[in-house]
């Protein structure tokens, strides 16, 4: 086998054998090879061992990267570079270094898509489909949403009802009640949640055709 090509591409450096892409080098990696075009050589336990290292480390810089832009779960991580060709192993020793140094953490992650979900009013439902849709695990889902309760959500619901009730309040009672519900179903509301708000509604329409 001849490497007839040495090609740098960003960082790293891609490596042709016999006109054809074999595999991608960091500088430390073309350093430790002593890899070089025209040169003729063959695959050794010692190459393998090289090569495997090195590329555990373009994975570990790789998923450093992906969660520079914002928080992501493991799950997501590994989707990413399963994606991009990285093997098993460097994936493995990718996630560990993320978890060994805390900058990845599921539990804290899905309490904070949770609470900002909590705060626009989504049902417990929303909450955990975007959890689910993230790639947090479900054992972490569950643990989250134990400290969401009941209320929280019929507030939730409270408050979408109003919204939606604002935009239509000139309409007839009955298309009021009936647009409100049809919303708070959508939105995956529990059926105690959305008997809440329309309670609240009915209240507002009799207060409102009293004052007329």
């Amino acid at each position: 086998m001849i490497v007839t090509k040495i090609m740098k591409n960003k960082a790293n450096y891609d490596i042709y054998i016999d006109e054809e892409y074999s595999f991608t080098l960091t500088d430390e990696g073309l350093y430790r090879t002593k890899l070089k075009s025209g040169i003729e050589f063959i695959i050794t336990e010692e190459l393998n061992d090289i090569l495997k290292e090195d590329e555990a480390k373009r994975c570990k810089n790789r998923a450093l990267k992906i969660i520079t832009t914002s928080a992501k779960s493991e799950n997501k991580i590994k989707e990413k570079l399963i994606k991009e060709g990285y093997s098993e192993y460097a994936i493995q020793m990718a996630l560990e270094f993320l978890g060994e140094y805390k900058f990845t953490n599921d539990e804290r992650l899905a309490n904070n898509i949770a609470q900002k979900s909590l705060r626009n009013n989504n049902s417990i439902r929303q909450m955990k489909q975007t959890l689910k849709n993230k790639g947090i695990k479900k054992e972490d889902i569950e643990k989250t949403l134990e400290d969401i309760n009941e209320e929280d959500e019929i507030e939730n619901a409270i408050n979408i009802a109003n919204k939606k009730y604002n935009t239509i309040k000139n309409k007839d009672r009955a298309e009021i009640l009936r647009k409100i519900a049809y919303t708070l179903n959508y939105r995956g509301f529990s059926y105690r949640a959305i008997d809440k708000a329309i309670q609240d509604i009915k209240s507002k329409l009799e207060e409102k055709e009293y004052e007329e």
